[in-house]
């Protein structure tokens, strides 16, 4: 009986000890684990929208060159048969966008701007259609071709200078560093997913 006492209390000490020390232990290695993970998670994130932001930039700066050449063709009183711009960019990258950029506003206008360069799309269609096509031997059609023809100048060169403006802030957006020791600045331009640490 002696020896079990002898032996119990050195263990139990030992049992309480590793339970002591190991519990805090414990928490704080899975804590660095989360961090870890959510540092990736992060990267990750940082990437996918660097990506999209990428491929819009590239949209834009695509559209921007059409819209001129458009506007070109707008002053000569000439019609284009196809405007060519992208729009295809802004379908296929805003899910790598959405998520994860926290400035709503700029979010906003890139999406407003590839839905009017959408309907500026459609209208010199319609444009083309009262120059060269049926629409063109329908009487009266001149008043209407003409104001048509003014409002995409117009619509043009107010596209070409949104293009300027949001490739600018798509161009800031693209230099924050990427380091960890600049993580500090990620809240200002991704959304905070819950169990981030």
């Amino acid at each position: 009986m002696n020896d079990f006492w002898m032996s119990f209390w050195p263990n139990l000490a030992a049992t309480l000890v590793g339970i002591i020390a190991g519990v805090p232990i414990a928490l704080w290695l899975n804590r660095l684990a989360e961090r870890k993970v959510g540092q990736i998670r992060q990267s990750e994130e940082r990437e996918r929208l660097r990506t999209g932001l990428l491929a819009v930039q590239a949209a834009l700066v695509h559209n921007r060159d059409r819209l001129l050449v458009l506007l070109d063709t707008l002053q000569q009183n000439k019609a284009l048969f196809d405007v060519g711009i992208d729009t295809a960019a802004w379908e296929v990258s805003r899910d790598e966008i959405v998520p994860f950029l926290r400035n709503a506003a700029l979010h906003r206008r890139i999406a407003f701007h590839f839905s009017r360069l959408n309907s500026l799309a459609h209208l010199c269609s319609l444009y083309l259609d009262m120059v060269a096509g049926i629409a063109s031997a329908l009487g009266g059609v001149e008043h209407t071709r003409d104001a048509l023809r003014n409002y995409l100048i117009a619509t043009s060169t107010e596209m070409i200078a949104q293009t300027n403006t949001l490739c600018a802030e798509i161009e800031t957006l693209l230099k924050v560093p990427k380091s960890s020791k600049n993580m500090g600045t990620l809240p200002r331009l991704f959304r905070r997913k819950p169990g981030f640490p």
